[in-house]
């Protein structure tokens, strides 16, 4: 599963479930409205199973007595986007093409994740038309485009020569993070370790505007449409879509989550989020344990359980 807009997606449409249920405590509403962006940043971190039940934990006692500023609303936000981040990770990465089942050189499963975040792109954002809940989150139609061709600064830069300067720099700026050197005593040893750190990008953006631009058909068969991964016409879907355009839906909520398990795996990941987001519920408002939401969140090994 990519990391960015599928992850993104999920978590803006489970807020909208969210906000259209009655089944949550008034803490996660709240939260997720007013630290809508801690969770947009956390839902695309990774290792987010570690730490989602702790905050909910650190943060359930303390509830009606917290203070702006004082990280109650952040940590539970967060929390909760990471719950959606492992809900699509769980339905999508179960189903996708295994390596083994690979035999034609021309797919990949890395490709796979591109061309469903192409899709989720696509009907969830309009390509570019439809915008993230958060206003600093930042897609546009020419997100995705050749070199951004139809961007309006497009024309006043050079786009290639201006992506490779920023790409240096930010990747100085995350050079600048390590601090290998506070247990190096040369150069050598510093550029000795930083390779056991550096975490492989399986990503290409090229290959984001090749399926986004011209998507192979066999490709699209393979690994979307024979795969179910998003259907329009499911009732989950349809409802957060409503949402999305109008404010609000006609469709009920638990018809649509009762339909949704036997439909796409976008909405099947979506069900599962709201449900991994119930059972946090029921931990916050003690009514489970936080052995029983672990197992439900299926976090195993028990060292992962913190």
């Amino acid at each position: 599963m990519s990391e960015h807009i599928t992850h993104v997606a999920i978590y803006d449409d489970t807020v909208r479930l969210v906000s259209n249920s009655k089944e949550f405590h008034e803490a996660f509403n709240t939260s997720l409205q007013n630290q809508f962006d801690a969770g947009m940043m956390a839902t695309g971190a990774r290792g987010n199973h570690l730490h989602a039940i702790p905050f909910l934990e650190q943060t359930r006692d303390i509830w009606h007595q917290r203070k702006k500023g004082d990280g109650t609303e952040e940590k539970i936000a967060a929390a909760l986007a990471w719950l959606a981040h492992r809900a699509i990770d769980f339905q999508v990465k179960a189903n996708q093409l295994s390596y083994d089942d690979i035999k034609d050189p021309r797919f990949s499963k890395d490709e796979q994740d591109i061309y469903q975040d192409v899709v989720t792109f696509d009907k969830v954002y309009k390509n570019g038309k439809k915008k993230p809940l958060s206003p600093n989150m930042y897609i546009s139609e020419s997100t995705l485009t050749r070199n951004m061709n139809n961007h309006p600064a497009s024309g006043l830069v050079h786009v290639d020569a201006v992506e490779s300067l920023f790409c240096s720099l930010i990747q100085q700026n995350l050079n600048a993070y390590h601090t290998f050197h506070r247990n190096s005593d040369s150069i050598e040893d510093w550029l000795e370790e930083f390779p056991n750190h550096y975490q492989k990008i399986s990503e290409n953006l090229e290959t984001y505007i090749e399926a986004h631009n011209d998507p192979d058909p066999k490709k699209m068969e393979k690994y979307i449409t024979g795969e179910n991964f998003y259907n329009e016409k499911d009732e989950l879907i349809r409802l957060v879509r409503e949402i999305q355009d109008n404010g609000k839906t006609e469709i009920p909520l638990d018809d649509a989550l009762d339909k949704a398990k036997n439909q796409s795996h976008y909405a099947q990941g979506l069900l599962r989020s709201y449900r991994f987001l119930k059972a946090a519920n029921d931990f916050f408002t003690k009514k489970i344990s936080k052995d029983a939401v672990y197992d439900f969140l299926e976090i195993f090994p028990a060292a992962h359980r913190i």
